[in-house]
C-alpha cells in the first residue's frame, strides 16, 4: 500500500490536494475521531474537513486514481464557484 500511496502523492499533490498518512497506533485520537476500524483506510475530505469518500482495505491502483480524481473534481468545482 505504501508504494502505491507514495506514488499517487508524488503525482497528484497540489495546493488544493494533500495526501496525509497517519499511524493510528501513534495517533489513536485520529483513528477514533474518524472511526477507523480497519487498516488501511483511505478517507477523502473536502476543504471544510467533511468526509466525502472512504475506502476500507487496500485499494487497487484504479480505485486510488478514482479517489484522487474525485477529490480533484471537488477542488476544481470549489475554485470555479469561488471565481464566479
Amino acid at each position: 500500500m505504501h508504494p502505491l500511496f507514495d506514488q499517487a502523492s508524488g503525482e497528484h499533490t497540489t495546493d488544493s490536494i494533500k495526501f496525509v498518512r497517519v499511524n493510528v497506533d501513534d495517533s489513536p485520537g485520529i483513528s477514533s475521531a474518524f472511526q477507523i476500524m480497519s487498516i488501511p483506510t483511505i478517507i477523502v475530505l473536502d476543504a471544510s474537513g467533511s468526509e466525502i469518500d472512504r475506502e476500507i482495505g487496500p485499494p487497487s491502483r484504479r480505485r486510488l486514481e478514482q479517489l484522487v480524481r474525485y477529490a480533484g473534481s471537488l477542488t476544481d468545482h470549489a475554485t470555479k464557484r469561488g471565481a464566479a
